[in-house]
């Protein structure tokens, strides 16, 4: 029986070499390595794009800002009442030389500097003043507002940062001819237009501000021209004036009253041959005589000078 006892064949299976085993791992490492990169490469490209979009809004608040008070600027042909004051200074930095401009604007708000709800003592123009200053955070655009204008424009009012990360301003002023670096409204008036250009950096932390990314935005304001101011009208116009009467006064020399051409005798008869012809013996002299002119009806006002009659 046992001879006639079929046997069993032997297993065929067989277990992973060792090679396999160390490829089917390299493989799975470099896999997993591939997806680490990957997925590190996207953090890294979506704080990059998360810092350069906060760079543009920081950019593009700060010149929306600007620009709203400056287009608001008061006009009038009295210097009193209107100002625009630029100071023009550069800073050096880690990033190389950066403009720190400074900027003065008597303007019309509807939106009150304090709190309204216990006293009514704002108006709707203010004194608002714009410059970048560092401190322990970083840097930013600082805005002082005064409710009122009045004769002490560089102080005074509420002092708040109006944008973090606001590391350069630089504006210009154009008077129709040329740009100008620095302005004052009392000497020249206003401007025609108002450039201003805003750079801010995308950091987070205050020792990243001139290695982070950089943003530049510009605009133009065009400020609507209005009456010359008053003092320089009043100059104009009396120079003008000036003008002309020393235009009549030189006329004047020119063409003498009596005339030194002859045959021009006065409306009392011909030019004077003698006294009858000149408007009769009293107005011989000087209404014809011997020279031959005269400008009045028989010597007329002008008798005492010419001797009056005989």
């Amino acid at each position: 029986m046992n001879s006639m006892r079929r046997r069993q064949p032997a297993s065929t299976r067989r277990a992973f070499t060792l090679l396999e085993v160390m490829v089917a791992g390299i493989i799975t490492v470099m896999v997993l390595g591939s997806i680490s990169m990957t997925l590190s490469q996207l953090g890294r490209s979506k704080a990059i794009a998360k810092e350069r979009l906060d760079t543009f809004l920081r950019a593009d608040t700060a010149l929306n800002t600007l620009r709203r008070d400056v287009v608001s600027i008061i006009r009038a042909d009295d210097l009193f009442y209107t100002r625009l004051l630029l100071y023009d200074d550069i800073v050096g930095s880690d990033a190389g030389d950066l403009d720190r401009d400074e900027l003065l604007v008597f303007n019309t708000r509807l939106r009150p500097v304090r709190n309204i709800d216990n006293f009514n003592g704002e108006g709707q123009e203010y004194e608002t003043q714009f410059r970048i200053e560092e401190d322990d955070a970083g840097a930013a655009l600082w805005q002082r507002r005064d409710t009122m204008p009045d004769e002490y424009p560089a102080g005074g009012g509420m002092i708040t940062p109006a944008v973090d990360g606001i590391v350069a301003m630089r504006i210009e002023v154009y008077d129709g001819n040329q740009w100008f670096e620095e302005w004052d409204s009392d000497i020249r008036g206003l401007p025609n237009a108002v450039l201003i250009e805003v750079t801010a950096s995308g950091y987070r932390d205050p020792e990243d501000m001139f290695t982070a990314p950089f943003a530049t935005l510009r605009t133009v304001v065009a400020i609507d021209r209005v009456l010359p101011p008053r003092d320089i009208f009043d100059a104009e116009e009396q120079q003008r004036i000036d003008e002309e009467r020393d235009a009549h006064e030189a006329a004047g020399d020119d063409d003498p009253a009596g005339g030194d051409s002859p045959g021009t005798g006065g409306p009392g008869g011909d030019a004077g041959q003698d006294g009858s012809a000149g408007g009769g013996s009293t107005g011989g002299s000087s209404g014809g005589g011997s020279s031959g002119g005269g400008s009045s009806p028989g010597g007329g006002i002008f008798d005492d000078a010419s001797g009056g009659p005989n």
